[in-house]
């Protein structure tokens, strides 16, 4: 009887097809004190590392799957703390003229199209940045 074959995420070879996805990886094994050269591991070596790097909601490797670095438990907070300061704000006169509203603390409740947590620098200058202050 054969092995039941668990759902997968990325291959190691798909993920060293792209430059972008091999990149996050690199960034990611650096930011952790390991080796970031990819052709020192095996391919399924970087496939079992993509898989868990891909459940942190902080890592780059999740942050390229569309995680925004935050996770379950604390958007709930975000979420719970929006709520009450709306009803604490329909409480007060502001509310009841409709303004100075609070502004949403949860990343859910914001309008898309704000970058937070970005920079300008291309993904080689960031992967040089760090290599330059990582520690031995």
């Amino acid at each position: 009887m054969g092995r039941a074959r668990r759902g997968r995420g990325k291959s190691g070879a798909a993920i060293l097809a792209s430059p972008l996805h091999a990149e996050a990886l690199a960034l990611d094994l650096t930011l952790r004190g390991a080796d970031p050269e990819l052709g020192h591991y095996t391919v399924g070596r970087i496939g079992a590392l993509w898989a868990v790097l891909a459940h942190d909601p902080r890592s780059t490797v999740a942050r390229v799957g569309g995680s925004d670095g935050h996770t379950a438990s604390e958007h709930l907070l975000f979420l719970s703390l929006d709520e009450l300061r709306v009803a604490n704000w329909l409480k007060s006169k502001d509310g009841a003229k409709g303004r100075n509203r609070p502004k949403p603390v949860s990343p859910l409740a914001r309008k898309p199209g704000l970058r937070t947590g970005r920079t300008d620098r291309s993904p080689a200058e960031v992967m040089a940045l760090l290599r330059r202050h990582r520690t031995p």
